[in-house]
């Protein structure tokens, strides 16, 4: 779901070796129900969110993905978001994280406190990760990506007419979700547990070396790629005020804006002037799930420190035989508005 929000977080840049491709992702935009709608504004919109992602993110193979854009009917949000999805097992997903030649430095250093498989110690020790069609591309597992068609799917508000610089970060947020990270990413909601977990949930804390899987709306929990030692971001749960997903941004009480504003944040600050865009906290959410980086969306994350790199053996077999530490706590299931 769509609103706007943001923590601030800069960290050391440290040495690893990246893969620093040229983008080789490419999202094709489409255009349905939107006859007798500012369409020339929805479409300089979208080519303008398209353009950052596009810049910043690629795979290890060609990636194209076809986005439907949509009118959304419901006057409450300013957007959402309908994603092609599919569960694989736990231990394919490591699997396919690990055909990886060269991770860059966010992934050696997320995907080593990964849970070694076959559960991933939440949910019941879930063995399954349900995992969107263009994430599906994006780890090379095209076989099940293509057997899902085309669903993608973004519906915007357009009454009133928003403003384009509304409209292109709303746009680069539901592009989040759909690529795997934010709603999309996460089975958190209140209500039922489901019997899965997303992507994102292996990077939910609520103490160190202690995921978390709830959807008791008391329940703070953050964004984390070194075992829950350093929170990137809070999610918006905690009394979950501004409704929508919990796997969006908030801040640590629930209750305020962070600054500086980013596209995966749950709410707006209206008395902000930031327009909020793609940045650290999403693209590192992003290459931790399985999305790699361009040269330039490497220049945007400085993510890990050298001290926490430390222990994060480089070569490309050892540092993924480290796991995430031990207990885990309980949670939730998630839906798409």
């Amino acid at each position: 779901m769509r609103n706007f929000l943001s923590v601030k977080y800069i960290l050391l840049f440290a040495a690893a070796v990246p893969n620093v491709y040229a983008s080789n992702l490419t999202i094709v935009p489409m255009y349905t129900g939107l006859a007798g709608r500012n369409l020339t504004l929805v479409e300089s919109a979208v080519n303008t969110a398209i353009a950052t992602f596009e810049k910043d993110l690629t795979a290890n193979s060609a990636v194209k993905i076809p986005i439907f854009f949509t009118l959304d009917t419901n006057p409450a949000d300013a957007g959402s978001s309908m994603a092609a999805t599919m569960d694989i097992s736990y231990t394919s997903y490591l699997k396919d994280l690990k055909a990886y030649k060269n991770p860059n430095s966010s992934q050696q250093l997320a995907w080593s406190h990964l849970p070694h498989g076959p559960g991933v110690g939440v949910n019941h020790n879930a063995t399954q990760v349900q995992v969107t069609q263009a994430l599906l591309y994006a780890i090379g597992d095209k076989k099940d990506a293509a057997s899902l068609g085309n669903q993608n799917t973004i519906y915007l508000s357009l009454n009133p007419t928003p403003k384009a610089t509304d409209l292109v970060p709303t746009v680069e947020h539901e592009i989040d979700e759909i690529l795997g990270v934010g709603g999309w990413g996460s089975t958190i909601v209140s209500g039922a547990l489901p019997t899965d977990v997303g992507p994102l949930d292996l990077y939910r804390y609520g103490i160190h070396n202690v995921l978390s899987y709830s959807n008791n709306i008391n329940t703070s929990a953050y964004f984390s790629i070194d075992g829950g030692h350093t929170p990137l971001v809070y999610f918006n749960q905690l009394h979950n005020n501004y409704g929508g997903d919990f796997s969006d941004w908030s801040d640590k009480q629930g209750d305020g804006y962070n600054t500086p504003p980013q596209v995966q944040d749950a709410a707006n600050n209206p008395y902000s002037t930031n327009i909020p865009m793609l940045g650290k906290n999403e693209l590192i959410a992003l290459t931790a799930v399985g999305w790699d980086l361009t040269a330039a969306g490497l220049s945007v994350i400085t993510p890990v420190t050298r001290s926490e790199l430390a222990a994060v053996p480089l070569s490309s077999t050892a540092w993924f035989m480290l796991s995430g530490l031990g207990v885990f706590a309980a949670r939730g299931r998630k839906t798409r508005v």
